[in-house]
């Protein structure tokens, strides 16, 4: 007991010590733009953690929720964006501008260390994979509730009350009291509205925010006003005691009027700009986390847009945020696993604990996740606003940016910088002829961020399905949740249908990168998105693609069924000949992409039944021998499919192409994107 309070005094002493390494930090306003502390604190930081290595706990340094808000605001900025106007205070000694930039280039280029967007990166890393430290969980838990916050959302005036609002505003919009405050934003630094009454929530990213605050803040003081006539619950001495109300020139002034609460830490600026936790708070910006998402993934395919993209603007943005965002969704992973486990008092998979429970029990549930205000990904998810039936539709259109359109709309960007940096990077886009990559790219890196968000919000929206016995969707569900894991998946599969086949692989593949949800998880939630991708790719209109529930009190046989399931799709030639019968084509690299990409899927499915099987003893169930002739017969059959087309493109058809002798000749000797059935088999089964 004494050693360990002996060792929570030393890291409480360490944390205070790393508190002063940024000096002024518990300041209302400070600027942070010296590269020369944030190197010593990124020093001190990685040194204790090369300690840990070592096997001295004892000498981590928790640090504080400040410090772990520096430390991922430098992880999300890119180099480019790193520079200021202001000056600084170092060592108590007043400094200009261009001192501080010629102090923070000579740092940069004498210590020879990485940037301190991959330091800051490579610091949190570390940190995030020590949970679940107690102390560390909850500096981190309380970083992140800097933008848990929802929308604000706009009130409803009755039509005399509105009218009159109209009424003043209108004269206010004309008054010089407004020019004047107009010509201030200018010279001075933008502040985020503070009051807590109205914003207006828009999904346009490119609307004007310096004009939408103003306005909203006009409104705001209006409001004030005119509620003093409405209030028929207090009394008029009660309001006419109100601050600010004695004085209509008061009235008007923002400064004057009690503000709530807000954030110490909102006072914080690196490098002149707003930390990011503060930038993604939805009720302090128009932006939030989600959006950061949207522009990451953005910059993921604006990157590729040119072949030797590795310096552009563009993709060292995306690097520094998608990191950045992966870490955020490392924090919300294991707050929804920790959190489910502590609501519920168990130890086990969340999951796997309820779908032991009744169906009320189950309903129970539904409400202890969607109302739990601990769990992070609850807060973020209502920051999409009612219906919640739009929330996986806006949440695809995010995850999917940059793969399934293209546009050369800038979204909202999450520094004001960024966009100056992309729009550089327009002008070099059209000086460089465009050559897209073939074997990688950042939107190829970008699947398994991609992969994780969707993951995690899969696992959440399996509490919302009541019927489901393991998670598995199955086609008789009547459910009518907006917010269950079929929805997830219709938007899901929707988006994928855009999609090139190598980004179907790679999103796959991601499935084998560590994560706090266990394997058996993951697996589901790419079950239930390949039987929705397989009817997508057939007949939409059937629900034959489906498997049994995995539950030995249902059917105990279940693992030998689903195997002679997928089996049964895998030998069905009308599910091959539809693909070839099919004269909509625009091209034969049109017909290749939905061909190979039926087959991996079903490749993929046969690969996870055999798992299945293998698990509990294979010759118990199937013969290998006779199994592998089967397969046999299968790949000779597809194979004689796909060469039945090929022959056919070569001759006068409907098909909008035709194939040349030569191309006819080079596809038939090319080796096939899709594995053999008899591969797999000999790959899994031993």
């Amino acid at each position: 007991m004494t050693n360990s309070l002996h060792i929570s005094s030393i890291q409480e002493g360490q944390t205070r010590f790393v508190d002063s390494l940024v000096p002024r930090i518990d300041e209302e306003y400070v600027n942070l733009n010296s590269f020369k502390q944030f190197d010593e604190l990124l020093t001190h930081l990685e040194s204790s953690l090369s300690q840990l290595e070592n096997n001295n706990s004892r000498l981590l340094v928790i640090p504080s929720s400040n410090i772990f808000r520096i430390l991922f605001t430098l992880s999300s900025r890119s180099p480019n964006c790193n520079w200021t106007i202001s000056n600084s205070l170092g060592d108590s000694i007043p400094t200009t501008h261009k001192q501080v930039k010629a102090n923070n280039g000579y740092y940069e280029e004498s210590t020879g260390k990485p940037t301190l967007c991959d330091r800051s990166r490579d610091v949190l890393e570390k940190y995030i994979n020590l949970l679940p430290d107690d102390k560390l969980y909850e500096n981190l838990y309380s970083f992140m509730m800097d933008f848990m916050d929802l929308p604000r959302r706009v009130k409803r005036l009755n039509s005399d009350t509105f009218r009159k609002s109209k009424d003043i505003l209108a004269i206010i919009r004309e008054s010089p009291n407004k020019k004047l405050k107009r010509v201030t934003n200018k010279e001075g630094t933008n502040k985020s509205i503070e009051d807590n009454d109205v914003i207006v929530i828009s999904d346009s990213e490119e609307e004007d925010i310096s004009i939408q605050q103003e306005d909203t803040l006009i409104e705001s003081e209006v409001s004030k006003f005119s509620n003093l006539a409405t209030d028929l619950n207090n009394s008029f001495m009660e309001n006419i005691h109100q601050p600010g109300t004695n004085d209509f020139a008061l009235l008007l002034n923002k400064d004057s009027s009690p503000s709530p609460k807000t954030p110490q830490s909102q006072g914080i600026r690196i490098f002149d700009e707003p930390i990011l936790s503060i930038r993604l708070n939805p009720k302090l910006n128009n932006f939030d986390l989600w959006r950061l998402v949207n522009w990451t993934f953005f910059c993921s395919g604006k990157s590729n847009d040119v072949f030797d993209s590795t310096y552009r603007n563009c993709h060292l943005i995306y690097t520094a945020h998608s990191a950045t965002v992966h870490q955020l969704f490392n924090i919300i992973e294991f707050n929804l696993i920790h959190e489910l486990q502590d609501t519920f008092s168990i130890k086990e998979q969340p999951l796997t604990w309820l779908f032991k429970q009744s169906t009320a029990r189950r309903s129970l549930a539904m409400d202890q996740v969607l109302e739990n205000s601990s769990l992070l990904l609850s807060s973020l998810l209502k920051q999409f606003g009612q219906p919640r039936s739009k929330w996986f539709d806006r949440l695809a259109e995010y995850v999917f940016n940059g793969l399934t359109s293209k546009t050369d709309v800038i979204p909202a960007t999450c520094y004001e910088r960024e966009k100056d940096l992309i729009k550089k990077d327009e002008g070099l886009s059209h000086q460089r002829k465009k050559k897209k990559y073939t074997f990688y790219n950042d939107n190829m890196d970008s699947m398994k961020l991609r992969f994780k968000i969707l993951n995690i919000v899969h696992y959440w929206s399996l509490f919302f399905d009541k019927t489901t016995p393991d998670g598995i969707n199955q086609p008789m569900s009547q459910s009518i949740n907006s917010i269950e894991s079929t929805k997830l998946i219709e938007e899901i599969a929707r988006k994928f249908m855009y999609m090139e086949y190598d980004y179907w692989v790679e999103f796959y593949y991601s499935s084998l990168v560590d994560s706090k949800i266990s394997l058996e998880y993951r697996e589901v939630f790419l079950v239930n998105l390949s039987c929705k991708l397989l009817s997508n790719l057939t007949n939409p209109k059937t629900n034959m693609f489906s498997l049994k529930p995995r539950d030995d009190k249902i059917n105990s046989k279940w693992r030998r069924d689903n195997l002679l399931l997928i089996l049964k799709w895998m030998s069905e030639p009308k599910l091959y000949l539809g693909f070839i019968e099919d004269e909509s084509y625009p091209s034969f690299v049109y017909f290749k992409q939905a061909w190979n990409k039926y087959n991996f899927v079903l490749g993929w499915m046969f690969s996870f039944a055999l798992r299945d099987v293998t698990a509990v003893g294979f010759r118990g169930i199937l013969d290998k021998d006779a199994l592998l002739q089967e397969c046999h017969k299968m790949d000779h059959m597809r194979e004689n499919i796909f060469l039945e087309f090929i022959k056919k493109c070569g001759k006068p058809t409907n098909l909008s192409f035709k194939l040349s002798t030569e191309e006819i000749k080079q596809l038939k000797t090319k080796r096939h994107k899709w594995e053999s059935f008899t591969s797999i088999v000999s790959t899994i089964v031993a």
